[in-house]
C-alpha cells in the first residue's frame, strides 16, 4: 500500500520528490551486476512457493541456506563469521525456548491440578497460584493458548 501510494504521488506531482540524475537503460542493466545474488535469492525462493516446490516454512530454510551458500561462495562468510552467526542464533533460540518454558509453568501452575480431568476448572487455592495468578491471564495465555 505505501508504494502504491508513492508511486500515485510520483506519478501525480512529480515535484513533490527530488529528481535524480537520469540513466540510459543500459547504465541500469549493468547495475544489476551488484545485486545479482540478493535478485537470484528471491526469484528462487518466490519462484519455488508459487511453483509448488516448497512450503512456506521450507522456503524459509532454502532461502536461509541459499544466503548461506552465496555468502560462502562469494568468500564474504570465513568460519569466524560463521561461528558468530550460529552462536547467536543458538542465543535467540535459547531465549525463545525460555519464554516458552516459563509460560508452560506459569500455565501448569495456575491451571491444573494433578487430580483434576482434563477440562475441569480448578477452585482457586492459595499457594503457587497466589503468586502466578496474575501472570495467567497476560503472559500464559498469549504464549500458549490453551483452546
Amino acid at each position: 500500500m505505501y508504494m502504491m501510494t508513492v508511486a500515485v504521488i510520483v506519478w501525480a506531482r512529480p515535484k513533490y520528490l527530488p529528481a535524480g540524475p537520469r540513466s540510459n537503460w543500459r547504465e541500469r542493466l549493468s547495475a544489476l551486476r551488484d545485486i545479482w545474488a540478493t535478485l537470484l535469492l528471491f526469484f528462487f525462493v518466490i519462484g519455488g512457493l508459487y511453483g509448488g516446490l516448497f512450503t512456506p516454512t521450507e522456503a524459509g530454510g532454502m532461502g536461509a541456506g541459499g544466503a548461506f551458500l552465496i555468502g560462502v561462495l562469494r568468500g564474504r562468510l570465513n568460519r569466524a563469521d560463521i561461528r558468530r552467526s550460529l552462536l547467536q542464533a543458538t542465543r535467540t533460540a535459547a531465549a525463545v525456548f525460555t519464554v516458552l518454558i516459563g509460560a508452560l509453568a506459569v500455565r501448569l501452575l495456575s491451571h491444573h491440578h494433578p487430580d483434576a480431568a482434563e477440562g475441569d476448572r480448578v477452585p482457586y487455592r492459595p499457594g503457587a497460584r497466589a503468586v502466578t495468578g496474575c501472570w495467567r491471564s497476560s503472559c500464559s495465555c498469549i504464549l500458549y493458548w490453551d483452546a
